[in-house]
């Protein structure tokens, strides 16, 4: 079954699904299909043979019919605001704007490691607000009106980024705010950062690094650092002479069922209160006036 879409034709239809209002929400096409979009002229998967790539839709809409994300039958240049970005899978606003752009989409199991995915991996050079890199970059995330939201790394790369503390090595993933301003990034190593608790070892130990979205290391929009992740033990000392410890959760390491590791909690900062949060999933707020 052949379906029109407001971008073009998707031939070959065999798995389709709709949204209650009966608009389009999914299909898989089996035949050349090309839909034009604002990222330009698309050529949609087809051949869901390979099994490296995953069994996902060629192409995805939002119930106004708006596209929402495109396979792609191969991977391909797209023009952005940073420049010329090789990509495998198309996320998109409703506006029609690219969202998210992904350089590889494989399905990892199996027939497929993530090692295998990384080495295959092309090496990007951009120019992002907080200076140029070269690496093997995931996923590029841009806000609506075209500025860089964040970039996502692929396992094992490291980065040197410039910031209010000095150069620093990052893994995962490097996020901005609209202005271009350094949002967070996640630290390769536990590194030494001024609080308003005192000198704390910033690090996560276990990052998710899905996405580079959210990151342990923090800046608000002025450039100040505002938050961290950390297992230290510290010893919170107020005005009024009492003193508080912090300690950080424990849990068996996943590498042996006799051993316990710290669990890193958050410290999150503004000029009038601290907030300490993931200690017993709890978030204890504390007055800076308070606290020596």
């Amino acid at each position: 079954m052949d379906i029109m879409t407001k971008y073009g034709l998707l031939a070959d239809c065999r798995e389709t699904a709709y949204h209650k209002n009966g608009s389009l929400a999914f299909a898989f096409a089996h035949e050349t299909s090309v839909i034009s979009t604002s990222a330009g002229k698309l050529h949609l998967a087809h051949d869901f043979s390979s099994p490296r790539r995953k069994y996902i839709p060629s192409a995805k809409f939002n119930s106004d019919c708006s596209l929402q994300a495109a396979n792609l039958a191969e991977q391909t240049k797209i023009e952005t605001t940073l420049g010329d970005f090789y990509c495998e899978y198309l996320t998109f606003y409703p506006s029609g704007a690219p969202c998210r752009l992904f350089h590889l989409n494989g399905k990892l199991g199996g027939y497929w490691s993530e090692q295998q995915e990384t080495e295959l991996a092309k090496i990007t050079e951009i120019t992002l607000p907080c200076g140029l890199i070269t690496a093997k970059i995931m996923t590029l995330h841009f806000y609506e009106t075209g500025e860089i939201a964040s970039v996502t790394f692929f396992p094992g790369t490291l980065v040197s980024v410039k910031t209010s503390h000095g150069l620093l090595k990052t893994r995962i993933g490097i996020s901005f705010y609209q202005n271009g301003t350094l949002k967070s990034i996640e630290p390769a190593a536990p590194i030494t950062i001024p609080t308003p608790l005192g000198s704390i070892s910033a690090f996560d130990t276990e990052p998710i690094g899905v996405t580079g979205d959210l990151n342990s290391l923090a800046w608000n929009q002025e450039g100040q650092l505002c938050s961290c992740k950390t297992t230290d033990a510290l010893s919170l000392k107020f005005i009024n002479g009492s003193v508080r410890k912090i300690k950080p959760s424990h849990k068996l390491s996943l590498c042996s069922d006799d051993v316990m590791v710290n669990v890193p909690y958050t410290i999150f900062w503004n000029e009038s209160n601290v907030y300490i949060k993931d200690i017993d999933s709890q978030c204890i707020i504390y007055n800076r006036l308070k606290l020596i």
